[in-house]
């Protein structure tokens, strides 16, 4: 073989020549030779743009297809150049053969090669006409860049007309992975035309999804692309037929229909939700939806979502016109927003309105949903500082549980002003600080109220590597204000003061251990916590906004175990807790953790709610939290808070999570919470092979003796389409009445996702469940 000779280096600069040709075979420096590379990689983009659809990228990340070899439908070619340095503008021509055919024009012959940057194209011959500004690739064309690979049949063009053609074209998208051909592609400038096009992320001889269409015009310019006679085919199988459709090329926004979804229930019948996306200005858009509920009857939607330089948020809402179940309107409007005013301040607002109360048990898709009680509003003016934080804000509720009256509905608040500050003085020697709280209640049924709480307080740190030690003192100060029906002892301002003392003291030591071979770290971290509050008695104290916390680890670390400042909580009380890790010591992971703590209660506390009883207990519950990792397979965690003054579990759960063969888990979980509820969960995901997978859920209620949640079903993936589909039985109401559904859907790789989105439910179903 004659040894290939490099013909010339053609540099641009600002549009004109800077260097003439080199060796061997005198080229023009004005050739258009030096725009192949240029229009080839346009014509290289188009394809990726116009076959790969709109949402291709979201659609390959939201399954995981790591199991899939690449479908190479055109592999690397091997005798590619390496790519030019980079700022290297150059065009570089090479073949073995170059000679004038005649006064115009010249042939490039053997091994032809044109390389510019990253981009890479070759020809067996290569024909130039100077006079006719054209050229003439005989023999098949290979061309590659790093997002792009293709084969044509033959290629020609007219460089000064903007004009480049291509017969039989295979290609080969390789971020994608999808593959296709075209009999003919036509590029004018920044538009294109394709002939009997075929787009599939799938080996060609497991075509087992592919969009085609009859033509394909692409429009750089405006980003838009239009087929017609497209359809999407299954195997060899039209299933959907597009006469025509436009479609963005680019990642410009353009208005049209998202994809559908669908689902059958026994609370609705037949689901079938038809998007469509506005695109309405670069700043603002908004989507809205048909929905069709067999059981009830047309529902509509949108959703508008806005982006100012100070503002963003979304208002969106749904309508649901005389029910057909139940003869009436029903509906949900939401608006989330932001205003940024400066720096330090901005307002935001969280507005919810629900027609009814029934509105979640009839349209939401879980237990949690269906569970809501009360719909908040708020809005107000926030600001932050380095040592300060402010709010002026109002909050308002809805009840949206149909067993309840408004009497259970909470004091709304218009408006509530906090202030808090904390700023370390004397150096940092002494950290002085204010929580402050200024509420105006109403209610539509009770009596209106206003208070004012106050908690200055100033702290002691010190500190070393593995120790500290935080005395805190503070007072409390909290004034009413009551209309008549409110106040208890016919007092229409009581006042409540008081100081809180703490110090919260701990340790931290650590040792080299060797087990097995394994180099170790066990740590033992003890913390002591004092809390003295004095005696108060706060019965004639309005119950406004407060609550007593669910008792858990942090609780006995707290200064108070109620919620709002209606209730303060008496204490005498030390607390001691130990935490003991086992890790390894060249990665940190934890392998054993486990922790023990208790107050010990030198005196009761007699703060209670109205309707409690105070208790006389010396302990706290004992509280035990453990978790084990030895593993990447197993995982255990486990928690349990003992009366040890009874003799009872208060609270017991666990969690035991198995991962086998690769993408396998099975979890099983147990919780008890005394006179509320016990319940065990079992969830698994079953790898049949490396395509078919088993999921399932079951959610059971002891304490009722019925099950909460059900779900079984399949998922079937290739390596370009997967399936997924499944039954669930679940409980959508406070009374226990249940609904059936079964969710479709069906995810082609590159293209998108058709059908009832389950990833969200089977994630929060499962735990560990990975696409």
């Amino acid at each position: 073989m004659r040894p290939r000779r490099r013909v010339g280096a053609i540099t641009q600069q600002a549009g004109r020549c800077a260097s003439t040709c080199l060796v061997f075979a005198p080229l023009d420096c004005r050739s258009p030779l030096s725009e192949l590379c240029v229009r080839t990689a346009l014509l290289a983009t188009s394809l990726i743009l116009a076959l790969a659809a709109p949402g291709a990228a979201s659609a390959l990340s939201a399954t995981n297809w790591a199991q899939c070899v690449p479908a190479e439908v055109i592999p690397p070619f091997p005798d590619a150049s390496p790519p030019l340095p980079a700022g290297d503008e150059s065009t570089i021509v090479a073949a073995e053969r170059a000679q004038y055919l005649d006064r115009s024009r010249t042939v490039f012959e053997g091994n032809v090669t044109l390389n510019r940057g990253n981009q890479w194209l070759s020809t067996p011959r290569l024909v130039y006409d100077q006079a006719k500004d054209t050229y003439v690739a005989d023999g098949e064309v290979h061309f590659q860049d790093p997002s792009i690979r293709f084969r044509a049949a033959h290629m020609e063009g007219e460089p000064g007309n903007d004009l480049t053609r291509l017969d039989d074209v295979t290609f080969q998208i390789i971020d994608l992975e999808g593959n296709g051909h075209a009999s003919k592609v036509v590029m004018r400038g920044q538009k294109g035309t394709m002939r009997d096009a075929l787009y599939s992320s799938c080996p060609p001889e497991h075509r087992q999804w592919s969009f085609r269409g009859n033509t394909i015009r692409i429009n750089r310019d405006t980003g838009v692309g239009t087929v017609t006679n497209g359809a999407l085919y299954l195997g060899k199988v039209p299933v959907f037929y597009l006469p025509w459709a436009t479609f963005p090329i680019d990642e410009r926004r353009r208005s049209g229909f998202l994809a559908p979804t669908l689902a059958v229930s026994g609370a609705n019948g037949i689901d079938v939700m038809v998007p469509y996306y506005l695109n309405l200005a670069p700043n603002y858009d908004a989507t809205l939806s048909a929905r069709y509920l067999g059981d009830r009857g047309a529902m509509y939607g949108g959703e508008f979502r806005y982006l100012t330089e100070r503002s963003n948020g979304i208002f969106e809402g749904t309508w649901l016109p005389n029910d057909d179940r139940l003869g009436r309107d029903r509906g949900l409007v939401s608006l989330n927003h932001i205003t940024r005013f400066s720096p330090y301040w901005q307002g935001r607002a969280n507005l919810n309105n629900v027609s009814d109360d029934r509105y979640f048990e009839d349209f939401g898709s879980s237990l949690t949903a269906a569970s809501t009680r009360l719909l908040a509003s708020s809005a107000g003016i926030y600001g932050r500082g380095k040592y300060w934080n402010a709010s002026l804000s109002a909050e308002i509720w809805d009840l949206t549980d149909p067993v309840l009256d408004s009497t259970f509905e909470p004091f709304r608040k218009l408006p509530r002003v906090q202030f808090s500050w904390e700023q370390p003085i004397l150096g940092n020697w002494l950290v002085a600080g204010l929580k402050s709280e200024a509420v105006a209640f109403d209610h539509q049924v009770k009596a209106d109220a206003r208070r004012v709480d106050l908690r200055p307080y100033v702290q002691l740190p010190f500190e070393g590597a593995s120790w500290y030690v935080r005395p805190e003192l503070a007072y409390r100060f909290t004034a009413y204000s009551l209309d008549d029906s409110l106040n208890v002892n016919g007092d229409k301002t009581p006042i409540r003061s008081l100081p809180i003392a703490s110090i919260d003291a701990g340790m931290f030591f650590e040792r080299p251990l060797n087990l097995g071979g394994t180099d170790l770290i066990h740590t033992l971290e003890p913390r002591l916590f004092y809390l003295r509050v004095p005696g108060n008695n706060q019965n004639d104290l309005p119950i406004l906004d407060t609550q007593e916390l669910t008792f858990g680890y942090g609780q006995l670390f707290r200064t108070n175990r109620f919620t709002g400042a209606d209730r303060q909580s008496e204490a005498n009380q030390l607390t001691f807790a130990v935490t003991s890790r086992l890790m390894q010591t060249h990665t940190g992971r934890e392998l054993v953790t486990a922790t023990v703590g208790q107050s010990f209660l030198f005196s009761p506390s007699r703060t209670v709610l109205p309707g409690q009883v105070a208790g006389e207990r010396d302990l706290s519950p004992l509280v035990i939290e453990v978790g084990v990792n030895l593993s990447d397979r197993w995982t255990f965690t486990s928690a349990q808070h003992i009366d040890v003054d009874q003799g009872f579990t208060e609270l017991s759960a666990f969690r035991l999570q198995y991962r086998f063969l690769e993408t396998g888990l099975a979890n099983l979980s147990y919780r008890f919470r005394a006179n509320e509820l016990e319940q065990l969960d079992g969830s698994v995901l079953y790898p049949l092979s490396p395509s078919w997978r088993l999921v399932g859920r079951w959610n059971y209620s002891l304490r009722d003796n019925s099950t909460l949640e059900a779900l079984g079903g399949f998922e079937w993936q290739s390596c370009c389409m997967a399936l997924r589909l499944m039954g669930r039985h679940f409980v959508r109401t406070r009374e226990g009445q249940a609904s059936n559904e079964i969710l479709l859907e069906l995810e082609l790789r590159g293209l998108g996702a058709f059908g009832q989105r389950t990833g969200s439910l089977l994630e929060r179903a499962i735990l560990g469940y990975d696409r």
